[in-house]
């Protein structure tokens, strides 16, 4: 490791450290592969319920193609958000708070390796959601 890593600019934040290169490979790393995860999860396909089956399997399948559908529909909304945070790595503007009115401009890695889709700082996403940090 190099005594001074070079820093990749992400925003003009108030003097925040900036995610360096060996930071945005990692969470690189972790959306790539939660993308994989997901994706293989959302090709797997629900056995159905033959002729056979009587009202009680039957009324349990049809259950349990409804709570996959419902989780199909999750695993695709977060495979959609690691698709945009995956886009603006390549954009250059990973890290950057997409909240237009945000003071700091500046993702925190902690917040972003815990998160790695978070579209805004900690203080924009609270306030977004009308609580107070």
């Amino acid at each position: 490791m190099k005594n001074k890593e070079r820093r990749v600019e992400m925003s003009g934040g108030n003097g925040e450290q900036k995610l360096s290169k060996k930071q945005l490979r990692e969470l690189k790393k972790m959306l790539e592969d939660k993308k994989g995860e997901l994706e293989g999860d959302l090709n797997l396909a629900v056995a159905g319920c033959d002729q056979h089956c009587d009202i009680a399997d039957r009324a349990n399948k049809e259950s349990e193609v409804r709570f996959s559908i419902r989780e199909k529909g999750r695993k695709r909304e977060e495979l959609a958000q690691i698709n945009l945070a995956l886009e603006r790595m390549k954009k250059g503007t990973y890290g950057q708070c997409q909240h237009p009115d945000c003071e700091s401009g500046h993702i925190s890695f902690l917040r972003l390796r815990a998160i790695p889709t978070a579209p805004y700082c900690l203080t924009c996403q609270c306030e977004s959601e009308g609580r107070k940090r």
